[in-house]
């Protein structure tokens, strides 16, 4: 399937570009366990997904990605109460997310 609807030129890109008019352009995310579809310049590129399994994680960032954690499991709590969603909303921009200004409220604080 992916040979018929990907157009592969192996001596400019190791990689294969996807025809935006194609069903599968669509996805633009993960394809199971073992390829991602990103958009570089206008182009949909198949690629496989990284391997973070011997990657070696700072205590910098591993504290950073323990922060955004909490701060999305609190987001959830304080979105699933009515008054204080409401309070929220209040201070939300029209052009921001309400999940994604709560988010970065709380990653402020802690």
């Amino acid at each position: 399937m992916f040979v018929y609807l990907c157009k592969i030129n192996l001596k400019k890109h190791h990689m294969a570009i996807l025809k935006t008019t194609t069903p599968i352009a669509v996805l633009r995310k993960k394809f199971g366990k073992y390829a991602i579809f990103t958009e570089y310049n206008d182009k949909i590129i198949m690629r496989s997904r990284p391997d973070y399994s011997k990657r070696i994680w700072t205590d910098a960032e591993r504290e950073t990605r323990q922060r955004l954690k909490d701060a999305c499991k609190m987001t959830r709590l304080i979105l699933d109460d009515p008054v204080r969603r409401a309070e929220y909303e209040i201070k939300c921009a029209p052009e921001q997310s309400l999940y994604n200004m709560v988010r970065y409220q709380l990653m402020k604080k802690i």
